[in-house]
């Protein structure tokens, strides 16, 4: 196995401590931050102390402290990270005159919670830390040809005491897609444990009752490109008993296992890192047999080997392929049974397309491993595929079967199960326990590894979704209505005894009138409305005339505003209903009963969120109500419906809209007097009009935000 190219930076001193919640009252001084504000710890004290050359900083905070400690090069200084703490109130720079310092920065991270502090130095420096208080350390800073003042109990050695671990050498390899960490030792045999942490992408390998010396603390950065991890760190936790702490900071969390073997604490990550202690890592990364003649067409760009110019005229086709070996530097071996006669002029051809172009022409293919190249007859490799298959299977067969337990977090267990019952062999079994939420795994290496990437794949933590929607309902009427209302009294004496007087009565607006109808009654539906009356009459009082002029003008307008909200998780619908249920009785051989019908808004919402950022929802909307106008005796009212389907993709917090959902109705109504109502002018004296405009509108605005 090659060794990637590691940048090492050594540590003096690289410390951890236990994260302990802070107080729960608030200091004078606690800044504003988020962390802060949630009754997190937080820095109350950050003083720099100039003497002898060198720096005392002073961190004092809320809470206990916790810390890791490291140098770095360009430019020179000395990084200080206290992770869940709030720096905020200090991170104005301070500069520095004097000594080996000549600035300290500090940096909070609300994000994560996370704060740093930065002490720039103008010459290679040693240091340690003191911890005078579960809340305070000072952390001494001298230049690297002077002596530390005072040995902290980080800084100290000790001798191997007896039942004790010590670590002894750390060295970082990683090939074929999987990352090993060889942690080395002396004395006891150790006992370690191992601590994933998803959301930090980090996982960490707790070495009890061992200690390390300050020349072996280190810091492996990883340079090389699309590597598993980010940097490996390994240190002395100061803690009672002591311990060792290895850090693995990842760049995507993954599979990680830690075992013990041949004297060393073997510590993998990557997909392939279940079972590790029963595979072998391999010096190189052994190379899959391929077979090209099997393989698509190729084009252009997928040859890259050094261009060749070859002119032949029935050449013995093993020595070309001897020419191909000298000019590629690959390893030919041919069979036996490798034979044929060649005649072509290739000009700058890359030598790997030329090498296929001859195989292909004489029947011929090649099985690649690393850079030696073994050219057979197609039947040989035909043959060496079918033995490959057999042999397989074979050993799947007699090969022995490992019990691994995976813990699921966010996806169910039996739903996992259904996904890893295609992968799993023959013999492979697959047990749940549901109260642990728990996978119980038998199969073949393989198989486990295969199941173990299915796994890291399907059980991820699923992002939340929180719907705001605003329902707006708008309704208005307008009414408009014109009449007139004609009256009055009459009496005359006819001469006889009976009878003596004869009258003609009508609505009258005068105090005279009895009448609770007119002589033409062409007025209003009888709201509240305004009047003019008119009213004429004899000098004897035996004739009176009246007139009223009927006019209303009603116009009305409503708003109902609801707003809504619900969170749920990607790819779960949402439900948001509101209305009521109708009750209403039907009469049958058991007798009266009572039954509901709902008459409901609803609003069902599904979001998916998408890599960039956007969110797609499907949206259902639906708004039922009672028409109980309509009504028939003992039947459940009509329901009048508006639904609304449609599928969206927005930006995480932009706003939707459904609108359109419109009513909208428009009556005329007029009557009058036949022949009187259609005369020119006068006609509006016996007629009435009347306008109706009522209409209703449903707008649904939905703003999808990612938790």
């Amino acid at each position: 196995m090659k060794k990637i190219r590691l940048a090492s930076i050594s540590l003096v001193a690289f410390s951890l401590a236990i994260f302990a919640c802070a107080a729960a009252s608030r200091h004078p001084g606690e800044p504003s931050g988020a962390f802060g504000k949630g009754g997190g710890v937080y820095v109350t004290s950050l003083a720099p102390v100039e003497k002898d050359g060198g720096l005392d900083l002073l961190i004092e905070g809320s809470g206990k402290l916790q810390y890791t400690i490291f140098k770095l090069e360009n430019p020179k200084r000395l990084v200080i990270d206290m992770p869940e703490l709030d720096i905020s109130a200090f991170t104005a720079p301070i500069d520095l005159t004097k000594g080996v310092a000549w600035q300290v920065a500090s940096h909070y991270f609300p994000a994560n919670g996370n704060s740093r502090i930065e002490v720039f130095v103008k010459e290679a420096v040693t240091y340690n830390v003191a911890r005078d208080k579960d809340n305070k350390i000072v952390v001494s800073v001298r230049p690297l040809t002077a002596s530390v003042a005072a040995a902290s109990p980080v800084a100290q050695e000790r001798e191997v005491a007896e039942g004790e671990t010590e670590i002894s050498g750390i060295d970082l390899r990683e090939a074929g897609g999987l990352a090993r960490v060889i942690i080395s030792y002396k004395g006891e045999k150790p006992r370690f444990e191992m601590v994933r942490k998803r959301e930090m992408n980090r996982v960490t390998v707790d070495i009890s009752n061992s200690k390390i010396k300050k020349a072996n603390e280190k810091l492996l950065s990883v340079e090389a490109k699309g590597s598993l991890i980010k940097n490996v760190a390994v240190f002395q936790f100061t803690t009672k008993p002591s311990a060792v702490k290895v850090i693995a900071n990842l760049n995507e969390f993954t599979s990680s296992n830690v075992f013990e073997k041949d004297g060393k604490i073997i510590f993998d990550i990557g997909p392939d890192a279940v079972l590790a202690q029963a595979s072998e890592m391999k010096d190189e990364k052994k190379e899959k047999n391929v077979d090209l003649s099997t393989k698509r067409e190729k084009v252009a760009s997928d040859y890259s080997g050094q261009k060749v110019s070859l002119d032949f005229q029935a050449a013995d086709v093993r020595n070309i392929l001897r020419i191909i070996a000298d000019v590629s530097g690959q390893n030919v071996i041919t069979s036996e049974k490798v034979s044929g006669k060649v005649t072509m002029k290739l000009v700058d051809v890359p030598w790997d397309l030329a090498l296929e172009i001859i195989l292909k022409n004489n029947n011929l293919g090649m099985v690649r491993t690393g850079n030696i190249i073994r050219v057979a007859t197609a039947d040989e490799l035909s043959k060496e595929r079918e033995v490959h298959v057999t042999d397989v299977q074979t050993v799947e067969k007699v090969e022995p079967l490992y019990l691994k337990v995976f813990p699921v977090n966010y996806e169910s267990s039996q739903m996992l199960k259904a996904n890893l019952t295609a992968i799993k062999s023959a013999r492979g079994t697959i047990d749940v326990n549901d109260r642990t939420n728990t996978l119980i795994i038998q199969d073949t290496k393989d198989r486990l590894a295969e199941m173990e990437k299915l796994i890291e794949v399907l059980d991820k933590r699923t992002v939340q979704v929180l719907i705001e929607a605003r329902i707006v309902e708008v309704s208005h009427t307008h009414v408009k209505e014109l009449g007139i209302k004609w009256g009055g009294t009459y009496t005359g004496a006819t001469g006889s005894g009976f009878p003596a007087t004869v009258g003609l009565s009508g609505i009258s607006s005068g105090a005279q009138s009895s009448a609770a109808g007119g002589v033409v009654n062409l007025g209003t539906s009888g709201q509240a409305m305004g009047a003019l009356g008119v009213r004429l009459g004899s000098v004897d009082s035996t004739a009176l005339l009246d007139m009223q002029l009927m006019a209303l003008q009603n116009n009305g307008k409503g708003r109902i505003l609801s707003m809504p909200k619900i969170s749920t998780m990607n790819n779960i619908e949402a439900l948001i209903e509101s209305g009521r249920e109708i009750p209403f009785q039907t009469t049958s051989s058991a007798g009266t009963q009572t039954q509901f019908k709902k008459a409901n808004l609803t609003l069902k919402v599904t979001p998916h969120v998408t890599d960039d950022n956007f969110i797609r929802l499907e949206i259902e909307a639906n708004k039922d109500e009672a028409d109980f106008a309509n009504q028939l005796p003992n039947s459940p009212p009509p329901i009048l419906t508006k639904h609304a389907k449609t599928v969206v993709l927005i930006k995480d917090g932009d706003t939707t809209v459904i609108g359109g959902m419109f009513k909208e109705i428009k009556t005329e109504t007029e009557a009058g007097v036949p022949f009187f109502s259609k005369i020119p002018v006068i006609g509006w004296l016996f007629k009435s009009h009347m306008d109706s405009n009522s209409g209703e509108e449903l707008l649904i605005f939905i703003t999808p935000k990612v938790l």
